[in-house]
């Protein structure tokens, strides 16, 4: 139904269409109050522990997401190892440009501790896949090659 070059299209504006709304996302002024990435007020230390504790995990989710993506777009589009190596810079820098991006926008202090968290989140993603794919190349038998 789709050619290959097509189907190579869609995954590519599929992964950019992901980062950008990771970013968009990220810069909106949503209530992130209702997002539980703010406390309301520091009523108590438990509640601002959660509230950091779910900001954190959010972070993570979002950013091996992405890695799972780029990692994915760039194994469909282009075989080789620089594709890869192109998709885990490119998710490195996102983490970071959003921190930065609200950071400039509506300037408060920037966030280390979130572009640690994008950071490590994305190079941990990588990681793993690179070790399933390693994994799955060895255990391969030779009658399942495409």
């Amino acid at each position: 139904m789709f050619t290959a070059s097509l189907k190579r299209t869609l995954v590519l504006l599929l992964a950019l269409l992901f980062g950008i709304a990771i970013v968009v996302l990220s810069i909106v002024p949503l209530n992130r109050i209702a997002l539980g990435t703010r406390p309301r007020y520091a009523a108590s230390a438990s509640l601002v522990h959660h509230v950091a504790v779910v900001h954190a995990a959010v972070h993570i989710l979002i950013f091996a997401a992405a890695a799972c993506v780029a990692w994915f777009a760039a194994d469909f589009a282009a075989k080789g190892r620089t594709g890869k190596v192109l998709a885990v810079m490119m998710t490195l820098v996102l983490g970071c440009t959003t921190e930065y991006l609200q950071h400039a926008v509506y300037r408060n202090p920037l966030e280390l501790n979130d572009v640690f968290t994008n950071v490590f989140s994305s190079a941990v993603a990588f990681c793993a896949l690179a070790l399933i794919a390693k994994y799955r190349e060895r255990h391969q038998k030779p009658n399942d090659l495409d």
